[in-house]
């Protein structure tokens, strides 16, 4: 993901617990919730006003430890995926 920038896309309203947020999001004229882990809320935090990938890895390791995986590139990748295919961040440069 080198020179990606991911960024959070708009929502209508956010609610934040310690387990995670549950979002609100309008396309048109339809609402939907959508209920985020705590990565997903923390990599839509940390992309709020756009962020690097690899700053964005290096973000999530310091703010939540470093995973079981070794792979950690991987691991953020495939969770930026998942939010961008739920219209909750944004990528570019890909």
């Amino acid at each position: 993901m080198t020179h990606v920038v991911v960024r959070s896309a708009p929502v209508l309203d956010e609610l934040v617990g310690d387990d995670g947020a549950v979002v609100l999001m309008v396309h048109e004229t339809t609402h939907r919730v959508v209920r985020l882990s705590v990565l997903g809320h923390t990599i839509r935090e940390l992309a709020a006003d756009g962020i690097s990938s690899s700053v964005l890895e290096r973000a999530l390791v310091e703010r939540l430890g470093t995973p079981d995986t070794a792979d950690v590139q991987a691991l953020v990748r495939a969770a930026v995926d998942d939010l961008a295919a739920e219209g909750l961040v944004t990528v570019e440069g890909q």
